[in-house]
């Protein structure tokens, strides 16, 4: 009975001690979502972003004819942020869940969304609040 456990035992003790090879490692490892399915998000989730971009653009030329019938030099900061701030909140979205089930890139993906939705609109009314206090 006992060289019969110690068999078991030799052969646990044989498999433990084999290297895994760079093969047996990838042949081993499940992805956590497929490539297309990532894809696809964040081109959708990409679109939205890019209509936020897209209002910033529209909203810093609007402002700029304003400044520019009242020979004043425009907020460059503002506009500036406002146009960076969907990139940048994207890519970090995107950064933060990148070995993350889908569902979780999307949860952060929203939640980057809520966020640029907010970042935006008090980017620009601090825009309109610097031009009524100059021309106001």
């Amino acid at each position: 009975m006992t060289t019969r456990r110690d068999d078991h035992e030799d052969e646990r003790m044989q498999h433990a001690t084999e290297p895994e090879t760079a093969e047996s490692a990838v042949a081993g490892r499940r992805p956590l979502r497929p490539t297309w399915l990532l894809g696809t998000v964040a081109v959708v989730f990409g679109l939205f972003y890019a209509y936020d971009v897209w209002e910033a653009v529209g909203n810093w030329i609007g402002m700029a004819q304003g400044y520019a019938e009242f020979e004043q030099a425009l907020p460059w900061a503002v506009y500036l942020a406002s146009v960076a701030v969907p990139f940048v909140v994207f890519v970090a979205a995107l950064l933060v869940t990148r070995r993350r089930p889908i569902w979780q890139v999307v949860l952060a993906l929203l939640v980057g969304l809520a966020t640029v939705a907010v970042l935006a609109l008090s980017l620009e009314r601090l825009g309109l609040q610097l031009y009524f206090s100059l021309f106001g």
